[in-house]
């Protein structure tokens, strides 16, 4: 490249040549004085954080700014010990009763307390009604001989039989029965009375039959109110006298007032009812209860 060079020369004319070919450079002149400062440049972008420098002295403390604002609260700190207790306050005026709660669930049941003292004796109920007859039980042992009873009376003649005078106790007559037909009728029975209350055991009733006869009924009385009790009737000939238990006419129908006053039966199912002249038959009371009184009636046909 070849500079120009233009050389300028006061006066009317101005005449340009053609530069010719560049020198070799000088030798470097001495350094000028220092130009004064330019304008600062813009600024440049952020450097990388150079390494921490080493912290200098402290200097004096300055004075104190004015107070900030308030900063934000922190996030609330774990719970401290539990302080001693306060002194009791005053009771508070009673509040008014609240709604009854519900049940709660029943308890386990306490152990047995002690037995209290015994209560002072009721007065006496009135007497409940008579249960049914039991089973019978086995015979027991033969007691002692009774004192002699009334028996049959002294008297009377072969046909003759021993009827009722009136209604007191063994008030009897020896009376000649109607041949045949209902007028020829007649009874014959036992009464066993205690006025303190029958139990057992009680003395066997014996009476005899004089003529050929059939049982047509069987009539139970009581008194002392009402109670139970259960007959039987054995019979055989003066000969095998005194009859046993095998020889009972009343089978498995016998007398039986389970809890009443009263009995009576003509229709004597399973009964033995004929009678031959001269024949025994004992009257037992096999139970009884709440009575003073119990008299059996046999109303008999002749044959």
């Amino acid at each position: 490249m070849t500079d120009a060079i233009v050389t300028t020369i006061a006066g009317p004319a101005t005449v340009i040549t053609e530069a010719g070919p560049a020198g070799a450079d000088g030798a470097t002149g001495p350094q000028g004085p220092q130009g004064p400062s330019g304008a600062d440049g813009a600024t440049g972008p952020q450097g990388p954080q150079g390494p921490a420098g080493v912290d200098g002295a402290d200097g004096a403390t300055g004075a104190t700014g004015p107070q900030g604002p308030a900063g934000s609260d922190g996030a609330t700190g774990a719970t401290g010990p539990q302080g001693p207790a306060g002194p009791a306050g005053a009771d508070g005026a009673t509040g008014p009763q609240g709604p009854q709660g519900p049940s709660g669930a029943d308890g386990a049941t306490g152990s047995q307390g002690p037995a209290g003292p015994a209560g002072p004796q009721g007065a006496t109920g009135p007497q409940g009604p008579a249960g049914p007859a039991g089973v019978d039980g086995a015979d027991g042992a033969t007691g002692p001989q009774g004192p002699a009873g009334q028996g049959v009376p002294a008297g009377g003649t072969t046909g003759q039989v021993l009827a009722k005078s009136s209604a007191t106790d063994y008030d009897t007559q020896w009376v000649t029965p109607a041949a045949g037909g209902s007028g020829g009728t007649f009874q014959r029975g036992a009464t066993f009375v205690n006025a303190a209350g029958l139990s057992l055991p009680v003395n066997d009733v014996p009476i005899t039959v004089p003529v050929d006869c059939n049982i047509s009924e069987v009539t139970v009385l009581t008194a002392g109110g009402t109670g139970s009790c259960v007959l039987d009737i054995w019979r055989d000939s003066y000969t095998n006298y005194p009859p046993t238990v095998a020889d009972t006419i009343c089978g498995a129908s016998k007398p039986t007032i389970p809890g009443g006053t009263k009995y009576r039966d003509a229709t004597l199912t399973g009964w033995t009812t004929a009678i031959a002249a001269g024949d025994t038959l004992i009257f037992k009371l096999d139970s009884v209860s709440g009575l003073t009184l119990v008299d059996i009636t046999l109303t008999l046909e002749p044959a």
